[in-house]
């Protein structure tokens, strides 16, 4: 009897995800995790699409769903990379780098688990942890603008400007139709240019 009803609820949820109608597959996904107790693969699954769709809302309970699917699989660093990204979309940088760190143990050398790290590092202050998770995600892939971007970025907080700067603009040349970096290009130059006049200021006192 449970059986059967797990497998409708998981055939109707799947439906409805197919036709695009997410939210409306979220409270039979929830029943399905509360009664999949001894199906570890199915109540992942559940918690998982919960978690992602949640994510995409931005509503925090996210978290607790992937929390969830890494207890039934702390293995899965796929599941581990999830949490750690709906930790960071709260600003629970330390959580997230904790959760960065153990998707990369799993995957070692995957460069956009070390790129997560390094962010989740800079958020929590720890630049120079930042530096060295981004120079190694750098060393794995060179030319990835959104590496580019944030070791530009942990550069410019250090107040490397002229190494940031350089870092960001070849971002903007591998990605001309992404705005987000000429975006920051001209934050970092506004920022280096206030930098430098306050400099100047104080070499005058």
């Amino acid at each position: 009897m449970i059986v059967d009803l797990k497998m409708e609820l998981l055939a109707r949820a799947k439906a409805r995800m197919e036709r695009g109608d997410y939210d409306d597959a979220l409270p039979l996904l929830e029943r399905l995790a509360r009664i999949a107790r001894d199906d570890g693969e199915t109540m992942k699954f559940a918690h998982v699409t919960i978690g992602a769709r949640l994510y995409e809302l931005g509503d925090a309970r996210a978290v607790e769903h992937f929390r969830a699917a890494a207890a039934i699989s702390p293995k899965d660093d796929r599941v581990r990379y999830c949490l750690g990204h709906a930790h960071l979309d709260r600003e629970q940088y330390a959580e997230a780098a904790v959760q960065f760190g153990e998707a990369l143990a799993l995957e070692p050398g995957n460069a956009e688990y070390l790129r997560s790290w390094g962010v989740a590092l800079a958020g929590a202050s720890d630049l120079d942890g930042a530096l060295a998770k981004l120079r190694a995600a750098q060393r794995i892939q060179p030319d990835e603008p959104h590496v580019l971007k944030d070791l530009g970025q942990v550069l410019a907080a250090k107040g490397r400007w002229e190494e940031a700067l350089r870092l960001v603009r070849r971002a903007v040349v591998l990605a001309p139709g992404e705005p987000i970096f000429q975006e920051v290009v001209e934050e970092l130059q506004h920022l280096s240019d206030v930098d430098r006049i306050a400099k100047r200021l104080d070499r005058k006192r």
